[in-house]
């Protein structure tokens, strides 16, 4: 199978040392300003990363902290009425 070429650049096919390197050296010239970074699947994401040694251990996960806005997560429950925060619950475990 052929590999489709990128619509607005040029697809390069790099080893993973040099992938881990530029990678490194991204998130490392920004480390000083907060930043957004939006993926598909938190978990694969972020491993992909620390196994590329970026390193992820003071980031966190959602917006909250950057816009000053409170989330609160409950174990039980979608919403919690009593609370005046913004709740999510965590999706049961099987």
């Amino acid at each position: 199978m052929l590999a489709q070429e990128f619509e607005y650049g040029q697809t390069e096919a790099l080893d993973l040392s040099v992938i881990a390197s530029r990678l490194q050296g991204f998130f490392e010239e920004r480390s000083t300003h907060p930043m957004i970074l939006l993926v598909h699947d938190q978990g694969p994401s972020l491993n992909v990363l620390r196994n590329c040694g970026v390193d992820t251990s003071t980031w966190e996960v959602g917006i909250t902290g950057l816009i000053g806005f409170k989330l609160k997560v409950c174990d039980t429950e979608f919403m919690c009425a009593s609370s005046p925060t913004t709740t999510l619950s965590r999706p049961e475990q099987s």
